[in-house]
Order: structure tokens, then C-alpha cells, then sequence
């Protein structure tokens, strides 16, 4: 695999130091971001600890963070975005950053507490799901608003996306994101109205043939690519089996887990990808954080990227 643009690299070509902020659409951001899904879903769901999680997140480099209106437990509606928004106004972290240099995604058409899925993709859905959002993440504009799921059985996606459109010309949403989408339905969206990001399901032991062209595609068209589950599987969580014992070795060598040698590959598979760690644990994002400064010699991320193919 190439050895991407995005990375800074000592002068003789052995290690990459530090990845540079990558682009969605107008926003740069950190090149990996959390999905915040795991603080809120479960029945046991610890507020605190979500937050906790945030402040973790914040002092690792983590500037993106990822949520949706379906987000919640069978108590709270919008409930993960509610922990966000107490989480940034509380200010818990303890780095420098400032609350307007982070940047939240969510995402419209699917709601419902706890296991009960309702899918609304019609634009008055879509615009009433907004409007709860901004109250709930106590902001005027989203960063970045994506489709959760195509629903183009029950509304085209063309329309659908005209409701995103509208937001956007309305100023409540700076960016147009959508989720689960192939490239044919991408390109429906297309027409509509500037997508800047596409949010799949994509890890080392999840990379169809069409998702790897659906990331060409999407690089060649200034679209960040957002993998999901990009250490493996989603709820419940299932780790990424381990493929090859070379794999534990070459981390145990770095002094890093295997999470991070897969963060790494990711980032090197294409200067627009933008995987989503998750975890309700703070120091489980902490530990994959650190490919944001662990240097990685070239020759492990090559082995790492035979292994993974």
C-alpha cells in the first residue's frame, strides 16, 4: 500500500511521528473519531462514565466525535447527544482545546428508545429530527448531519436528501453526511446536494470489493470515508479476531495493542478515511488514541497491511 500524504514523516523515511488533521467537507478535524454509540444504548448506560469517556477522548487528540437521534436508551429520547452537550459545556478535559474546536456529527431517520427502531426519512421527519438534535446538543448548526439509512423503499432518496439540503441552506447544518449508502445510492445523493462524508461498516476482516471502490471513488471527490466498527463489529461489540499471532508481536514490540496497528492501517489505506473508535471505556480510547502519536516504522505498517490483505 502507498505511504499516504496526510502523515509527517523524519527525513529519512523510518517512522511517521504525528497524522495531520483531516477534511469533511468545510471541517478538520482529528484523523480518527469516537463513536459515542456505546454511552447510551445499553440499559445500564452510566452517564458519568460517558462523560469521562468524552474528557478521555479530548486529551488523546480527539476532535470528532459521532452520535445520533437514535442514540438512546429506553428513558432518555436523544440521550447520547444530551451526554455530549453536558459533556462540552461541563468542560472536563484537561488539555487546551477549546469547545469550538471540537466538532459533533449525528444523524436523522431512525429514532426510538432502546431496541424499538422507527424510521422516518420523509422531510418533515427529517426537519423535526433536526430540530431535536440542535435542542438536544445545544447548538444553532450541526457540524456535519447524516442519512442514517437509505429508506428508498418508502421515500426516494432524492427527496430525503432535498430535507438535508434545506437544512443546510437554512443554516441549522454546515456539512451533509450519509450512512449504509452503495455507490449507486451515493450517487443519487449526489444530485441532490454536496455530500461530504460517507459513514460504512469497514475493518480488516470487512472490506467487500465495493466498499474498497466505494473509498476510491469517494477520495476522488474530496468525500471523507468514516469506517464504523473499524476494530470490528458494532452491538454487541465483537472484537476483530486476531488473524495472524505475527500481529500481537509486532504490538508487543511497539509497546502499542493491536487496535492501534489496525487504526494505523486504516489511516494509511486512504489520506480520507476517518475511522470511529468506540468504547465505554475511557482508557479503551485512550489505548487507541495513541496511534495519533505512537510511531510506527514503515516496514510494520507494510507487514501489518500484507497481513490485513
Amino acid at each position: 500500500i502507498p505511504l499516504l500524504g496526510g502523515a509527517k514523516r523524519r527525513k529519512d523515511g523510518e517512522a511517521r511521528v504525528v497524522w495531520q488533521q483531516r477534511k469533511i467537507g468545510s471541517l478538520k478535524v482529528s484523523p480518527i473519531g469516537v463513536g459515542c454509540a456505546h454511552w447510551s444504548i445499553w440499559p445500564d448506560a452510566d452517564y458519568d462514565l460517558g462523560v469521562e469517556a468524552f474528557n478521555a477522548a479530548v486529551d488523546s487528540g480527539v476532535t470528532f466525535f459521532d452520535t445520533a437521534t437514535k442514540y438512546t436508551n429506553s428513558a432518555e429520547d436523544n440521550h447520547n447527544e444530551k451526554l455530549i452537550a453536558r459533556a462540552i459545556s461541563e468542560h472536563g478535559w484537561k488539555s487546551e482545546v477549546q469547545a469550538d474546536q471540537l466538532f459533533v456529527a449525528s444523524k436523522a431517520g431512525l429514532s426510538g428508545r432502546g431496541p424499538v427502531n422507527v424510521w422516518d426519512t420523509t422531510p418533515e421527519g427529517i426537519k423535526r429530527a433536526c430540530d431535536a438534535s440542535l435542542l438536544a446538543l445545544g447548538v444553532d448548526s450541526i457540524a456535519l448531519y447524516y442519512l442514517h439509512w437509505p429508506r428508498e423503499e418508502e421515500v426516494s432518496i432524492e427527496t430525503t436528501m432535498q430535507a438535508f439540503e434545506d437544512l443546510r441552506q437554512a443554516g441549522k447544518i454546515q456539512n451533509i453526511g450519509v450512512s449504509n449508502f452503495d455507490q449507486s445510492q451515493l450517487n443519487l445523493a449526489m444530485k441532490v446536494s454536496k455530500v461530504s462524508a460517507v459513514q460504512n461498516k469497514f475493518n480488516p476482516q470487512h472490506h467487500p470489493a465495493e466498499q474498497l471502490d466505494l473509498n476510491d471513488f469517494t477520495r476522488e471527490q474530496n468525500i471523507a470515508y468514516v469506517p464504523y466498527s473499524p476494530l470490528g463489529g458494532t452491538f454487541p461489540p465483537k472484537p476483530l479476531e486476531t488473524v495472524n499471532p505475527r500481529l500481537d508481536e509486532l504490538a508487543l514490540q511497539l509497546g502499542v495493542s493491536v487496535p492501534v496497528l489496525t487504526l494505523d492501517w486504516h489511516l494509511n489505506l486512504s489520506s480520507n478515511i476517518i475511522p470511529l473508535v468506540g468504547s465505554r471505556r475511557p482508557e479503551s480510547i485512550t489505548s487507541s488514541a495513541k496511534v495519533l502519536t505512537v510511531e510506527i516504522p514503515v516496514d510494520v505498517t507494510k507487514e501489518v497491511a500484507e497481513i490485513y490483505k
